[in-house]
């Protein structure tokens, strides 16, 4: 059988150390978990053609969204926050449009940190620009409970789990046909999906930061990549 391709949405960098030239980027993490979880991943840099987007998605069986900056607050009809950083409108654009087509054509998409919120407000919802408590939520593991009947909890097997924080964001209303399945002690989202679709999840911790050494969380790349399998 062959094996599913998943398309890790890059980003565009400026530099990079053995290239002369801008280069398009993807994380090493996610990359990796996609490859132990049987799966082919496929660096795929933004675009705002739409026609790109959607032959893009009729190629590959699944959709990663990566942690990274800010989602610019104008696009959930807010005044920036003054902590708000690293915004690329170009990212915003290409990423809510992915995560409106795979909601359009139900193409099974895990989306991460950043991913998690791009996948809220592209759905409608809104973020806290910065939590009170983001000191609690920033390079700490956090213990996360997770509703028992959620495409969460059947990927990984658990109703709880220990995941990587790197946020100072989160989700604040769920965006439309989006369901809260997890949150943090302190009640902040940390993970949602999609009502209709057949596997679009959201999860504000990083999983790929321990799915080395940890199978809980490399579980949900081996769900997103057998969900992909083409059928």
């Amino acid at each position: 059988m062959a094996r599913p391709v998943i398309a890790h949405l890059a980003r565009f960098a400026d530099t990079a150390d053995t290239f002369s030239s801008s280069v398009a980027a993807g994380g090493r993490h996610y990359i990796d978990a996609i490859v132990r979880a049987g799966g082919i991943p496929l660096l795929t840099p933004p675009t705002r053609d739409v026609s790109l987007i959607e032959d893009m998605l009729s190629r590959v069986d699944g959709i990663l969204i990566a942690g990274g900056g800010d989602v610019n607050p104008a696009v959930y009809g807010e005044e920036s926050h003054p902590t708000v950083y690293n915004v690329d409108d170009l990212n915003d654009e290409f990423e809510i449009a992915v995560v409106r087509a795979c909601v359009r054509v139900d193409k099974p998409l895990l989306a991460i940190c950043r991913g998690h919120q791009v996948l809220n407000v592209a759905l409608g919802g809104t973020l806290i620009q910065h939590i009170d408590n983001a000191d609690a939520h920033r390079g700490v593991v956090c213990t996360v409970s997770i509703d028992e009947d959620s495409l969460m909890a059947q990927a990984i097997g658990a109703t709880s789990a220990h995941g990587m924080c790197w946020h100072h964001q989160a989700v604040r209303t769920p965006g439309e046909a989006l369901r809260v399945v997890a949150r943090a002690a302190d009640d902040i989202i940390e993970a949602v999906q999609h009502t209709a679709a057949t596997f679009i999840v959201g999860v504000q911790w990083h999983p790929e930061q321990t799915a080395a050494t940890d199978a809980v969380q490399q579980r949900l790349f081996d769900e997103l990549v057998r969900r992909s399998a083409p059928r």
